[in-house]
């Protein structure tokens, strides 16, 4: 059903994104199969024109050039290395024939590059102090061997990121009537329909690879305005329309100037990436708890580990074209696979959310994830600045290069495990703190309330934290054959449970995920008094299993809880006991004053007679 906004905020316009429906769903569902086995066809062609070998031009001399044949791009063999050939240096002739007259024409380059295996080409070069220099370089299978090595790596990294990407598309479709995972399914879907180089050669086909590259382009509005209206399709704002209203223009502009999108597109994509992420942030900072609010937290976990995977490998290409040399290969195949793993967090984290698969398992992975980052950055730096102090301070009594590696290597060994322990509490305390209260807090309030507090206070206090701390969607609390107490659902659901349920021996947790009420019974054992009880343990609300943190968290708890019931049952036991004594003092006492008051009185009365 499609909610419209009231007038006050955006009148006429739908609150929601409407869900396809009807004769829109059956179209929806033929384009997306369509575009799904053309996509599924063309990752065949590339992987397969991939892994054929090609023909290189300028890296079988050990560099390469931009697409102009104007600088010098690339820096990679020996020989050129040791001639002294620089990143930048532009390219005035190739075998004695002016750059000028070659043209930018990539054939005509090519032609003008062709040697014989072992044959020498001249190349004049000026460098960045506009010095002009000729170099003679040899053309050898070595100076690709690494390239094509790395290219065959490449396209497996490649293939990869499209299975996933379309393995991901796919369990989207499924839930096409709802309008985000619609979009992003098709979205995923065009991102990676556009053919490769050496596919788009094999194919020459001009008007196939001109659609496929419109379709391509229509991946980043469709992933922009999913993001805007993510996780339920909402609007809600005028700042929404607005936005969705620019990337309908830009998309428009897009498909019908092709030349200036380009200079444009990156830019655009990544105003409109930022103000879709920044309002789902607004969003997720407004949200109550619950499911939604899991949903946008894996959603932002997913495209922030994803944009620092990206940064990552941008900045290793960069690297590359600066060091050169045979680092180059390595740091291009290394930047390739932080690339997939980019891919694998973005797309991880939309699909967990929209399919609303283990949501509450976020904390734990955004906790273990930034403290493995925090770490391995931590001693990075510390390898990275003994070994530059340990150079500083004198190589003579180090053994040259050598001493200051093993320094900074026995630096970083050494900073293992108090950085390790440091980072993790650190990161448990900002994104696991409700399992902290859980484990630490718990076991001090049932403490304190053990001396005052009744059983049926403790085991609401009990019932509280453990729904707070494991967002549990109910518990109970069982002592002996009773029922203590129990949250969020009816006592007369838990007896019928019990009924059915047969407690088993052992003192570890007796987990069943395909218990739909209680999954998790935790034994309550106190010392010296045996099995005082069971707590019993709901699903989640999103109706997935707990991690592991929170089952060691509830196996924790369990033996201050047990202690706790014990002593207060033990108490109560005591001041009933207590209680029962002095009623019958009491009525004892009573007794004797209507006894005493009886006699006092036939005495007074006597005399009178």
């Amino acid at each position: 059903m499609i909610r419209w906004m009231s007038a006050r905020s955006m009148p006429l316009l739908p609150e929601t994104l409407p869900a396809p429906r009807g004769w829109a769903l059956t179209v929806y569902t033929a384009a997306w199969i369509v575009l799904m086995a053309t996509t599924i066809a063309i990752t065949g062609i590339n992987a397969w024109r991939g892994s054929k070998p090609i023909e290189y031009g300028w890296l079988n001399y050990g560099v390469s050039a931009d697409n102009s044949n104007q600088h010098i791009t690339i820096v990679t063999g020996a020989e050129a290395i040791a001639q002294g050939i620089k990143v930048d240096d532009a390219i005035l002739a190739i075998g004695g024939v002016p750059t000028a007259k070659i043209g930018t024409d990539y054939n005509a380059a090519r032609e003008a590059l062709a040697r014989p295996e072992g044959a020498t080409l001249v190349l004049t070069l000026q460098d960045a102090g506009g010095q002009v220099r000729t170099h003679r370089l040899t053309r050898s299978i070595a100076n690709t061997r690494e390239s094509e090595r790395t290219r065959t790596l490449g396209v497996a990294i490649d293939l990869l990121v499209n299975i996933a990407t379309l393995c991901a598309a796919t369990l989207l479709f499924r839930r096409r009537r709802e309008p985000v995972p619609a979009i992003l399914a098709l979205a995923f879907v065009l991102s990676v329909i556009g053919p490769s180089w050496q596919a788009t050669v094999w194919l020459d086909r001009p008007w196939l690879i001109d659609s496929l590259a419109l379709l391509n382009l229509l991946s980043w509005p469709l992933l922009v305005l999913g993001l805007l209206v993510f996780p339920d399709g909402r609007m809600g704002s005028r700042m929404a329309w607005a936005i969705a209203g620019a990337i309908v223009l830009w998309t428009a502009f897009t498909l019908t100037n092709r030349f200036a999108a380009i200079t444009v597109s990156i830019v655009a994509i990544i105003v409109f990436l930022a103000l879709s992420v920044a309002r789902l942030l607004l969003r997720y900072r407004r949200m109550p708890p619950g499911i939604e609010r899991q949903q946008v937290r894996w959603g932002i976990f997913g495209l922030a580990a994803g944009g620092i995977c990206l940064m990552i490998s941008g900045g290793l290409i960069l690297a590359a074209g600066r060091i050169g040399g045979a680092a180059y290969w390595q740091l291009q195949l290394a930047s390739g696979v932080v690339g997939l793993l980019a891919t694998f967090c973005m797309v991880g984290g939309l699909l967990i959310s929209l399919m609303r698969y283990r949501l509450y398992d976020a904390e734990a992975a955004i906790s273990r994830s930034v403290a493995y980052g925090a770490l391995t950055v931590a001693l990075l730096a510390i390898f990275a600045g003994t070994e530059r102090v340990i150079e500083l301070l004198g190589e003579d009594y180090f053994g040259h290069g050598l001493g200051a590696l093993a320094g900074g290597l026995a630096a970083a060994a050494a900073m293992i495990s108090p950085l390790h322990h440091r980072v993790s509490h650190w990161a448990e305390r900002r994104f696991q703190n409700h399992l902290i209260q859980l484990r630490h807090g718990l076991p001090l309030l049932v403490g304190d309330l053990r001396e005052t507090a009744g059983l049926e206070r403790l085991a609401a206090a009990v019932l509280d934290a453990v729904l707070k701390g494991i967002r549990s969607k109910h518990a109970a609390l069982l002592v002996g054959d009773a029922i203590e107490g129990a949250k969020g659902l009816p006592a007369q659901d838990v007896e019928a449970w019990l009924a059915a349920w047969a407690p088993p021996a052992g003192d570890a947790l007796d987990c069943d995920r395909r218990d739909p009420l209680f999954p998790v019974r935790v034994p309550l054992d106190a010392d010296g008094h045996g099995r005082i009880g069971w707590l019993l343990i709901g699903p989640r609300p999103d109706g997935s299993f707990f991690g592991k943190d929170e089952r060691e968290a509830l196996a924790e708890i369990a033996d201050p809880v047990a202690r706790a019931v014990d002593i207060v049952r033990t108490r109560e036991a005591r001041e009933a006991k207590q209680e029962s004594r002095l009623a019958a003092l009491a009525e004892r006492l009573h007794g004797l004053e209507s006894l005493l008051a009886t006699v006092i009185g036939e005495r007074r009365a006597a005399p009178a007679e």
